[in-house]
């Protein structure tokens, strides 16, 4: 798990699991055969796992970028952070200088959304990630270290990118065919 680094710091695999880790654990996923929440499946019906978890987290990505510009803007500042006033108990938006203003309700409900949203996708991730590591586990008969059963979960929650990047190094031999990042071929079962 901690030897990251053993194709080289700017080795494609290693940058995908610091900066764009849902897409290559749906990259690993393809390459078992998992399906987008990591559940087994026929290499065809997975085949578009690589790109239905890009798709989520690209998504993602958008909901959050527009409900912060969203905040953003009714704060009257970029950078804004909700938080609850200690003296009055109101609900604030605290821009970045200092300036508090008091948050609308419009606000608090995006605020309630977007922490509903990141929880759920937090979730997503990590089941995914749990699931598809238990499944190269068994595939492999690797057995748990140390935390026994629990390994992959604790693993997926708090070492998630080290976890998918030795996902990707185990899944596919990059020391024999190395494939950049961006290639088709990463997709695909033999990538």
């Amino acid at each position: 798990l901690c030897d990251c680094c053993a194709l080289g710091c700017c080795h494609p695999a290693l940058c995908m699991g610091i900066w764009f880790t849902p897409i290559l654990l749906g990259q690993v996923m393809t390459r078992m055969s998992r399906n987008f929440f990591g559940g087994a499946g026929s290499p065809t019906s997975t085949s578009n796992t690589c790109a239905i978890v890009t798709g989520i987290f690209l998504i993602f990505i958008v909901i959050e970028a527009v409900i912060s510009t969203v905040l953003d803007a009714e704060a009257g500042c970029a950078g804004s952070e909700w938080v609850i006033d200690s003296n009055t108990g109101l609900a604030t938006n605290r821009c970045p200088d200092g300036t508090r203003s008091v948050a609308s309700s419009s606000s608090i409900n995006l605020n309630y959304a977007l922490s509903i949203i990141s929880i759920m996708y937090s979730i997503f991730v990590v089941v995914s990630i749990r699931s598809t590591r238990a499944a190269i586990r068994n595939k492999f008969n690797i057995q748990p270290q140390c935390c026994g059963e629990c390994e992959d979960c604790c693993c997926a929650y708090w070492c998630t990118c080290c976890t998918v990047a030795q996902m990707a190094r185990h899944t596919y031999d990059y020391r024999q065919r190395d494939v950049p990042c961006c290639a088709r071929a990463c997709c695909n079962k033999t990538g």
